[in-house]
C-alpha cells in the first residue's frame, strides 16, 4: 500500500486484512477504511459487504447490518447473493418489509436458473420449504429444465412435516438432473448467524 496509496484496491484488501487482526485499534482503523471506500463505486459493493459481514461477526445492532444491506442490495453492482443477505437481515430481524422482498426476489429469481436454484435453496435451508414449494409450482415449466450444470436439484424436506410431490417430476435437460419437491436430502449452504442480530 505504501507504493500506491491511492490504489483504493489495494485499500480495500489492507482493511479486509485488518479485520482478521484481534486488534480493537486496527478494527477501528479498517471500519474507518472500508466506510470511506464505501463512496467508490468500484470498491462500495466489496466495502459494505464486509461491513455487514464484520458486523455479524461482532454482533452489531441489527437495524444498522439491516441498512448497510438495504443500502448494498440497491447498487446496480450488487449480486444476487448480496440480495439473499438482505432478504436473510429483514427475516432475521421479523421486518414487515421482508414478506414484499420475498415475492419480489421470487419473481427475479424466476427468469434466471442460477437465482433460481439460490433462491429455493435459501428457502428450504431457512425453514420456508413449504413457500418454496408453493413459489415452485407457480414456475413456468422451462424455469426448471434450464437448471445450471453443476448444481443440485434443490429438494424440499422437513423432519416433522411429510410433504406431498409436485404433481410431475421436473428433469434438465442434458445433465439429467431433476426436482422431486418431495425428496428427503440436506442443503449444503451457510446461513448467517442470527445470533448477531
Amino acid at each position: 500500500m505504501k507504493l500506491a496509496p491511492e490504489n483504493k484496491s489495494y485499500r480495500l484488501q489492507f482493511a479486509l486484512a485488518l479485520l482478521r487482526v484481534e486488534d480493537a485499534g486496527k478494527r477501528k482503523t479498517a471500519m474507518s477504511m472500508l466506510a470511506e471506500l464505501r463512496t467508490d463505486e468500484k470498491q462500495r459493493a466489496a466495502a459494505t459487504r464486509a461491513l455487514i459481514l464484520d458486523g455479524i461477526a461482532h454482533r452489531d445492532s441489527g437495524q444498522k447490518l439491516a441498512e448497510l444491506a438495504h443500502e448494498l442490495q440497491g447498487y446496480p453492482e450488487a449480486t444476487f447473493s448480496d440480495r439473499l443477505l438482505h432478504l436473510d437481515i429483514l427475516r432475521q430481524l421479523r421486518d414487515p418489509l421482508f414478506a414484499q422482498h420475498l415475492t419480489e426476489m421470487e419473481k427475479t429469481a424466476a427468469s434466471n436458473p442460477a437465482d433460481l436454484a439460490a433462491m429455493l435453496s435459501w428457502m428450504s435451508a431457512n425453514g420456508m420449504s413449504l413457500l418454496a414449494i408453493d413459489f415452485a409450482r407457480t414456475l413456468p415449466n422451462d424455469a426448471v429444465t434450464k437448471w445450471p450444470e453443476g448444481l443440485e436439484p434443490v429438494r424440499f424436506s422437513s423432519s416433522r412435516i411429510s410433504f406431498p410431490c409436485i404433481s410431475g417430476r421436473w428433469q434438465a435437460g442434458g445433465g439429467g438432473s431433476r426436482m422431486d419437491a418431495g425428496a428427503e436430502t440436506s442443503w449444503r449452504s451457510t446461513p448467517i448467524s442470527g445470533d448477531a442480530l
